[in-house]
């Protein structure tokens, strides 16, 4: 029993921190530049791994799958890339409407195969084109500091070298060290955080909701969704698809006064939680993902000093631990994307504007990138 379970317990462990620690620097920059205050990330950090604890934990137990949940991702690169937001509520406005439309999609089946059909080329363009400015920031760590640069690439591809899965865990360690043992590196501003949820009543305008609703369930749908369900398919599992999107997607809409932007399967997590096959494997990845859940609960209980903490921190390692944790994504993004030759000229249409940051009538590029890629498609 001991063989089966401490395997397990240890994988979602893992799993729970690398998927935290290695998108936390993303995430609260997304909420920042869409106006969140200290006290609102406070909320949306410790609402999303509450949120991601008790969905995940429940829906595991209770369809004895391995479900694991977390924030999306490109959803956090999608805020970051908005702009002209003066009030946190009009971008909560925007979350609440992306939970509603993942609600109507998931009570309507053919929109669900429909939206399963967007050929995969253009899917991984888009999201190539969200992360791409992000990615950028484990080179331009030398801008701002030529020793946390050195550092942060010569982990990396030490990590990759011994421990490819680990590689950013090599990046935090060996910043953390390098802040702690050389003089001249100096910390970044400290906010006050204070644990405890803020209630942010939404506020609706229709740039918001095209620009940042729209993108935000599809991207969510596309790039985390639908792939997690592919992969409890490929374990053997059966998921009722609809049941599994009503759940996330209603738990997103009750949570997103509180600030979450959103909660989605998590594939990336649930393959490093998915174990060799073989006897044991479904009680091995049942128990990985119950253990995944309460790690994200107690980083609930901890998301006010993570936050003081992380506050504290210079941009030069926010820049690189980002832009490592995001070099993987895109280039599996870029590398769907170059294989999918039938597609393969829309996608780069797709991947360019998304990366561009261009903002066309206060509705920006994520959406416009989606119509173009759609557009490109259908014309060519």
């Amino acid at each position: 029993m001991l063989k089966i379970l401490v395997p397990a317990i240890a994988s979602g462990v893992v799993a729970a921190l690398l998927s935290f620690f290695s998108t936390l620097a993303l995430v609260v920059s997304a909420l920042t530049l869409v106006g969140a205050s200290p006290g609102d990330l406070a909320s949306a950090i410790t609402a999303s791994c509450a949120g991601i604890a008790m969905l995940g934990g429940w829906l595991s137990w209770r369809w004895r799958m391995p479900i694991l949940v977390s924030w999306s991702v490109p959803g956090a690169a999608l805020l970051a890339g908005l702009s002209g937001f003066q009030h946190f509520q009009l971008a909560v406005g925007g979350f609440v409407f992306s939970a509603a439309l993942m609600l109507a999609i998931a009570s309507w089946p053919p929109l669900i195969r429909q939206m399963a059909r967007l050929p995969t080329g253009l899917s991984a363009a888009l999201l190539a084109g969200l992360l791409f400015p992000f990615a950028l920031g484990a080179v331009q760590t030398f801008e701002h500091s030529w020793l946390l640069g050195a550092v942060s690439l010569a982990a990396y591809l030490l990590g990759r070298r011994l421990a490819p899965s680990y590689a950013v865990v090599f990046v935090m360690l060996a910043l953390a060290l390098a802040l702690y043992w050389v003089p001249g590196e100096g910390h970044g501003a400290a906010l006050a955080f204070a644990s405890g949820l803020d209630w942010t009543w939404p506020q609706f305008a229709l740039t918001t909701l095209i620009s940042l609703g729209v993108p935000l369930c599809v991207v969510s749908l596309v790039a985390q969704n639908l792939p997690g369900l592919a992969l409890l398919r490929q374990q053997g599992y059966q998921p009722a698809v609809g049941r599994v999107l009503w759940c996330t997607a209603g738990v997103s809409l009750l949570l997103a006064p509180l600030g979450v932007f959103g909660l989605n399967l998590a594939p990336i997590s649930a393959a490093l939680c998915s174990g060799a096959d073989g006897e044991g494997a479904c009680a091995r990845r049942v128990q990985a993902s119950l253990a995944y859940a309460a790690t994200y609960a107690v980083l609930a209980l901890c998301s006010a000093p993570l936050l003081q903490l992380f506050s504290e921190l210079p941009r030069a390692a926010i820049l690189a631990v980002t832009g490592f944790a995001l070099l993987v994504p895109l280039g599996k993004s870029l590398e769907r994307l170059l294989l999918d030759e039938r597609h393969r000229e829309a996608g780069m249409m797709t991947f360019l504007t998304g990366a561009s940051g261009v903002a066309l009538a206060g509705v920006g590029a994520s959406f416009w990138a989606l119509l173009v890629g759609i557009l490109a498609v259908v014309m060519l």
